[in-house]
């Protein structure tokens, strides 16, 4: 027999069974019902045991006071929203950076004004179900995992008792095979490229030999300085630059022949 989702339980269903202490007629599943600032708080407490339903309603109840009551209470996403994002881009690539202050943006023409409180699930999947179709899968991935972060911010700040953006999931995205050229076709394109009578094409046919022989990406391969050859040793340390690698981490190549 299948249970019923606990947040899903029928109103009706419950029986009271002590202050703010309910039980599932159908299931014996005790849940929580709990008053805060005019908004009512329903949990699951996932257990029939009474006296563990006792101790967790306890825990519930500790939470929901610990909330914070100041001003602070009443930010709006927006200012939640660009408060996670001075803390968490501290630490990140400019780039990166540079995508999560997007993704603030574009979270904020939803959720923008609205208190960071106030926020449901049934925004969440509302928001969700538009997205997911006006965006790739990858960019609803990111700013999915935007928006869980930051609601995650503004419950460790003690703004929100949960995190309803958790019950979205990631969308799967689809690898496209890349089509990789044979030896004899990389070799054509690199001697096309050399025969062009144009600026910069050498440097360009050069690039493209570093890109497929070492195995860099593009700003890997354009912060590559004669410091970082050794020709004793014969390597070659790819260290990404002022900006660094993918991982945050120098690597060595061999240099063969190619």
């Amino acid at each position: 027999m299948k249970t019923k989702h606990p947040t899903n339980q029928n109103q009706q269903d419950l029986k009271r069974v002590g202050e703010c202490l309910y039980r599932a007629q159908s299931s014996n599943i005790y849940y929580a019902i709990i008053k805060r600032g005019g908004r009512q708080i329903k949990r699951s407490l996932k257990t029939t045991d009474g006296a563990l339903a006792r101790r967790k309603l306890k825990d519930l109840k500790d939470q929901a006071a610990a909330l914070s009551t100041n001003g602070t209470s009443k930010a709006s996403f927006k200012e939640v929203a660009q408060c996670w994002q001075k803390s968490a881009t501290m630490t990140m690539k400019p780039s990166s950076a540079t995508r999560q202050e997007g993704i603030v943006k574009s979270l904020s023409k939803t959720f923008g004004s609205i208190p960071a409180r106030k926020i449901t699930k049934a925004m969440i999947e509302e928001w969700a179900s538009i997205r997911s179709k006006e965006r790739s899968a990858r960019t609803y991935n990111y700013e999915r995992e935007g928006l869980v972060r930051i609601l995650d911010y503004a419950q460790r700040e003690g703004l929100i008792l949960d995190n309803p953006a958790r019950v979205l999931k990631r969308l799967k995205i689809r690898q496209e095979k890349p089509i990789i050229p044979t030896k004899n076709e990389f070799s054509a394109l690199i001697s096309g490229l050399r025969t062009i009578q144009h600026n910069n094409t050498k440097d360009a046919a050069d690039l493209c030999e570093l890109l497929a022989y070492s195995g860099c990406r593009l700003r890997e391969a354009t912060s590559i300085c004669w410091s970082d050859i050794d020709f004793n040793k014969k390597q070659l340390t790819v260290t990404g630059g002022a900006r660094g690698t993918k991982n945050h981490e120098a690597r060595t190549i061999p240099l063969f022949p190619a």
